[in-house]
C-alpha cells in the first residue's frame, strides 16, 4: 500500500483578524486549535490518501501566546498507526518577521481514522518507527491509549486511594441585592454535591 509524506508544515501569517479580541495582540486559542486541524487533517490525507474523521484530540499544552504578524509554523507528523488510525502530534511554532529562530507556542496530539466510501474505517499503510526518536514517540502513543481506555472505564480512582481531601472553608461572594443568577445556582449545588458533609460552604 503506498504511503504519502509522513509529516507536513504549513506556514503562513498570523493575521490581525486572528486575534482573540478587538485591541489584544495575541492570536485566539480557537484559531490556534483550527490551525492544528488544518496541519493534522492534511498530515492524514497525506499518509492513508484518502479521506479521514477526526476522532480524538487531546494533550494540548499552550506554552506561550502568538502574537498578531508572526510567521506561524504548524508541524503534523505521523507517530502511530493502528489498523485504521493516524495518531498526529502538531507543534505550532512562530516567529517575529525579522528573525528565523521558531519557538514552539503549542503542541497537540490527533488521532484521526480513514474511511470509505461507505462512511466505514479502512486499513492505513502502517508506519514502522526507524529511529530512536521514532520509536519514543510511538511507544508514547501506546501509552497514551491505554491511558484513555482507563479513563473511559473510570480505573483510575485507585491511583491515591487513601487520599484524603483537607479540610477547607469555601466563600462565594456575590451582591446581596441581586437574585443568585442561574449559574451561580448551579455552582453551589456543585459544590454541595461534591465537597464532604464536614466543610462549610456559604
Amino acid at each position: 500500500m503506498a504511503t504519502g509524506a509522513r509529516d507536513i508544515t504549513l506556514r503562513f501569517l498570523a493575521a490581525p483578524t486572528d486575534v482573540a479580541f478587538i485591541g489584544s495582540a495575541a492570536i485566539a486559542g480557537g484559531r490556534v486549535l483550527e490551525w492544528i486541524d488544518k496541519a493534522a487533517y492534511a498530515c492524514a490525507v497525506g499518509w492513508s490518501g484518502g479521506y479521514c474523521v477526526t476522532a480524538y484530540v487531546g494533550n494540548v499544552n499552550f506554552t506561550r501566546p502568538i502574537q498578531s504578524g508572526d510567521i506561524v509554523e504548524a508541524h503534523a507528523q505521523v507517530v502511530h498507526t493502528g489498523r485504521s488510525s493516524m495518531h498526529i502530534e502538531v507543534t505550532v511554532s512562530s516567529t517575529g518577521p525579522h528573525h528565523v529562530n521558531y519557538t514552539t507556542a503549542t503542541s497537540c496530539t490527533v488521532i484521526f481514522v480513514a474511511v470509505g466510501d461507505q462512511g466505514r474505517p479502512i486499513p492505513v499503510p502502517q508506519w514502522n518507527p526507524v529511529t530512536a526518536d521514532d520509536r519514543e514517540r510511538d511507544e508514547s502513543a501506546i501509552d497514551k491509549i491505554a491511558l484513555r481506555a482507563d479513563i473511559e472505564a473510570g480505573r483510575l480512582h485507585q491511583v491515591l486511594p487513601d487520599y484524603q481531601l483537607p479540610e477547607v472553608t469555601i466563600y462565594a461572594v456575590y451582591p446581596a441585592s441581586q437574585q443568585l443568577s442561574a449559574k451561580i445556582k448551579v455552582f453551589n449545588n456543585f459544590m454541595a454535591q461534591h465537597f464532604a458533609a464536614s466543610t462549610i460552604f456559604r
